[in-house]
């Protein structure tokens, strides 16, 4: 394998990025030209390659002054404890030290994620509750599942 490179910006080719999604099943439903608008309209993305392949990205979004979302930190499996998660999310603090938002977080799903992400600063935020309009999200995970289930990947 080739050395890992880092780059920082959102002109990145499409279609790399997107079969990363399609590899880890994060945003594995995009289409191109959603993955294109995905990455246009993200705030910061940072990404990790290995030649022409993205191996991680990183994306922030938000308004940039008053929240800011870590929305992916997404490394490719065969990729992971390189550390290359560890140098994506070091390019994201900088930037959000830079953009100095009254808000910055991150939504975890599993306690080992949980872990990763206290290094950087983050606590569990324990006066909060998440909640998702019904109509949007049933609307997306049909949608998932009909690509997910086309694409043999139920």
């Amino acid at each position: 394998m080739a050395q890992i490179t880092y780059r920082r910006g959102k002109n990145l080719p499409t279609g790399a990025v997107r079969a990363l999604f399609r590899r880890t099943w994060f945003y594995d439903w995009f289409t191109l030209k959603e993955t294109e608008r995905y990455l246009r309209h993200a705030l910061f993305v940072a990404s990790a390659w290995d030649g022409r392949r993205a191996v991680g990205i990183a994306t922030l979004t938000g308004d940039g002054r008053i929240n800011v979302e870590l929305d992916a930190l997404v490394v490719d499996e065969a990729y992971r404890r390189r550390g290359i998660g560890t140098k994506l999310m070091e390019a994201v603090s900088r930037k959000v030290e830079a953009l100095k938002p009254q808000y910055f977080q991150a939504q975890v799903h599993k306690k080992s994620t949980e872990r990763f992400y206290a290094k950087f600063g983050f606590v569990q935020n324990k006066g909060t509750w998440i909640l998702e309009h019904k109509g949007v999200a049933q609307d997306l995970r049909r949608r998932a599942s009909k690509v997910r289930k086309k694409n043999g990947r139920s």
